[in-house]
């Protein structure tokens, strides 16, 4: 016998104060329904008790009494008693009962019934003790044992220990010979790693596999879990969970159709409908795997992730709940409130505000309703910055109802706080810029546009066209008003070229020239400094009735169509020549050039 009767004692002892306001109910009558006596049939076919052993023994054939350190056999069956009673092949056996099978099962009672016909037993005690290998069940007031099936039965509660596992449950059936048993009502699971509690469960003691079939909960210090049905694997601490699967960690719950969790990699896998709830976060996607040990969080499938204001949509993203960052993989969209931005590869850092995109990247604003497509960028959250180059990124803005569309090698857009405490917008393009809206377009080699003066400044070689009109300087400044151009300063060097048909040009030319719109049209234009200017003048049937070429310190043309129809002078010196007889070629102003060969003609230009 493995247990001494002091040993038995103790852990009586210890399992009735284990058992205190958590094991109650009543005998079920799956388990109570057989009565013991009862008389069986075809006993030829049945084995008989034998007697191994007595002090003392009394009776006729078929009904004995036996006294001190009794032991009896049937088959593989011994049974170890203080004293017995043998009435037709059942025995009665009463003070430190032990029933054992095959050298492998011992159950320890106060007293017991063992009906030899059916190979059944009913022992009873405080404490009935059931050992099997390196596991003990523990059975509170009584145990039935079908030693043909080597099925235990109880239904007053019960306690089985195997290693660091402890498992209670109201009533239970194990199945000795498959390694197995049924827990059921209040059961409790302790081990060293988590305490689980469910109504139900299925336990084998040979693989140590948790099997749940009832609404179950298991609290660890690394997570809580909840699941209807699943698996859990006490040897390698590994988890299914699924119908209704829930996880749990402080403030970070999931959800998922399967649920899969690895203590020691500190893996969890949501599989199906899964979705990530955390502080200030929120994610979903077909599939989500967390490490709890390192942070990584793994989106896969019609992926979302939601921190803060900041939100990502896309094939797939990886986040760190630790470092912040995060990146996507295949097309994904990041809203980054007034930012979003579409790309196919996006890496961020939520600490630094810092990221980059890259693979046909759309960014907008959703509050200037400003956009740049282009193939890479970087990403600065705290002030707006995106910095655009690769495959000529292109600058778009909706201006008067038209879009106006600016390319160049590399572009930069952010924003700032003014003087005036107000936040501005700042655009920067530079190396070959162009610039296309449906009446305006324009080439240079820098741009700056800064929403505090609402200017756009064109450096470097800058040329603007605008209807018929060709502008030049050595700095262009372009004056935005609600959304439209209101006037056009030219810097040093400033030379207007204007042809209707492209063959006879009036050209106006100066130190500074404004040149003012309204509605979109060149309304009016003032020179200063050293003004020159040639001009066909033009009758009411808008015929030629001659040129006018004039020198003057300033000048003021008026427009109307895109034709001069006024002009002022200051101290002018003015010829007017006969259209026949003039060499037009000759009334070209020194650095004349007309480019209408560079004006782009479509945003496919640019």
């Amino acid at each position: 016998m493995i247990l001494s009767k002091y040993s038995i004692a103790i852990v009586r002892i210890i399992f009735s104060l284990f058992f205190i306001g958590i094991l109650c109910g009543e005998i079920s009558a799956q388990v109570s329904g057989k009565r013991p006596w009862q008389d069986e049939s075809a006993k030829d076919s049945i084995v008989q008790i034998t007697i191994i052993r007595a002090d003392e023994a009394s009776g006729q054939l078929d009904s004995k009494k036996l006294l001190g350190d009794v032991i009896l056999r049937q088959d593989s069956v011994l049974i170890f008693c203080d004293s017995a009673t043998i009435v037709n092949n059942q025995v009665q056996a009463d003070g430190n009962v032990v029933l054992e099978q095959y050298d492998s099962i011992q159950i320890f009672s106060d007293r017991a019934f063992y009906d030899g016909n059916t190979e059944e037993g009913f022992l009873y005690a405080d404490t009935v003790i059931l050992q099997s290998g390196d596991q003990q069940l523990f059975a509170k007031d009584s145990l039935n044992y079908d030693l043909k099936q080597q099925i235990a039965y109880y239904n007053s509660g019960a306690l089985l220990i195997q290693d660091s596992t402890f498992i209670i449950s109201q009533t239970g059936i194990y199945y000795l010979e498959q390694d197995e048993v049924l827990f059921k009502d209040e059961v409790i699971v302790k081990d060293s790693a988590f305490l689980l509690v469910a109504d139900s469960l299925r336990y084998n003691t040979e693989t140590k596999m948790v099997t749940f079939i009832s609404p179950t909960r298991i609290t660890s210090d690394s997570a809580d879990i909840y699941c209807e049905s699943g698996i859990y694997d006490l040897n390698n601490n590994r988890g299914y969970f699924s119908k209704n699967a829930q996880f749990q960690k402080g403030e970070q719950r999931s959800t998922a159709d399967i649920i899969r969790f690895d203590q020691a990699s500190g893996l969890i896998n949501l599989d199906g409908n899964a979705k990530y709830f955390g502080d200030d976060q929120y994610a979903e996607a077909e599939q989500i795997n967390y490490n709890t040990k390192t942070k990584d969080i793994e989106l896969d499938g019609n992926a979302y992730f939601q921190n803060g204001e900041d939100e990502v949509r896309g094939d797939q993203v990886f986040y760190n709940d630790e470092t912040k960052k995060y990146r996507t993989s295949g097309r994904a969209t990041i809203h980054n409130p007034p930012a979003i931005i579409k790309a196919e590869y996006f890496e961020y850092d939520d600490i630094s505000g810092l990221g980059t995109a890259s693979g046909d990247v759309i960014w907008r604003d959703t509050s200037t309703n400003i956009s740049i497509e282009t193939e890479s960028a970087e990403y600065a959250e705290t002030d707006n910055y995106f910095l655009a180059y690769g495959d000529r990124p292109i600058f778009a803005n909706d201006v008067e109802g038209d879009s106006l569309y600016l390319r160049a090698d590399t572009l930069m857009n952010k924003q700032y706080i003014s003087e005036d405490s107000d936040t501005v917008q700042l655009l920067k393009a530079y190396f070959d810029v162009r610039i296309f809206k449906s009446n305006f377009q324009g080439l240079c080699d820098s741009l700056v546009y800064d929403q505090t003066d609402s200017l756009f400044y064109l450096y470097d070689d800058p040329i603007v066209w605008s209807d018929t009109s060709q502008f030049v300087a050595d700095t262009i400044k372009i004056l935005m008003k609600n959304n439209a151009i209101d006037r056009i300063y030219l810097v040093n060097n400033a030379f207007i070229i204007n042809s209707p048909d492209e063959i006879l040009f009036n050209q106006v030319k100066g130190k500074l020239i404004t040149a003012f719109f309204k509605d979109g049209e060149l309304e009016r234009m003032r020179v200063e400094g050293n003004a020159e200017a040639v001009y066909y003048a033009l009758d009411e049937q808008s015929r030629y009735i001659g040129v006018n070429k004039t020198v003057a310190s300033e000048m003021e043309l008026y427009f109307e169509n895109n034709e001069i129809t006024f002009i002022k002078f200051l101290s002018p010196e003015a010829n007017l020549l006969p259209i026949r007889t003039t060499k037009h070629e000759e009334l070209k102003i020194k650095g004349f050039n007309w480019q209408i060969s560079k004006r782009p003609q479509s945003v496919v230009d640019l």
